[in-house]
């Protein structure tokens, strides 16, 4: 295969009509920001943790989400019920275990989460999820 594509003699056209490889490469793209907005769950565990774990709204169980290759993982925004600033964490994985420290405790949290590609672009936010941290 490799001595065919180095071979000049041989044609651009008779190397695709034999099924080989292109000797032109083309330069990928870069990924488009997500466009699917995900379905997020969370709850408090132990004192000042809590787990947040998102999936396609088609998919009933998190870790039943299907695998797609313009997304990276997502992206977690989360903020006391009276902060007007939002926290970030970024994660590859589809559940997230956050620890929060001690001025969250018994206090209510907002949660919102988006796709991101790998240039971690986010697509839409999530639906709020508001959560009580155990103190």
């Amino acid at each position: 295969v490799g001595a065919l594509r180095a071979n000049l003699a041989v044609s651009d056209d008779d190397i695709e009509a034999m099924g080989l490889p292109s000797r032109q490469h083309h330069r990928r793209q870069p990924l488009p920001p997500p466009t699917e907005s995900l379905t997020l769950q969370a709850s408090s565990l132990h004192p000042l943790e809590l787990q947040a774990s998102v999936r396609l709204p088609s998919y009933g169980h998190p870790l039943h989400s299907p695998t797609r290759k313009a997304y990276h993982g997502f992206t977690l925004r989360y903020r006391k019920a009276d902060d007007a600033e939002w926290q970030q964490v970024y994660t590859t994985r589809l559940r997230l275990r956050l620890t929060l420290d001690a001025s969250y405790g018994g206090r209510s949290v907002t949660l919102t989460a988006a796709w991101i590609n790998p240039r971690l672009q986010h697509g839409p936010w999530s639906n709020e999820v508001e959560v009580l941290v155990n103190p």
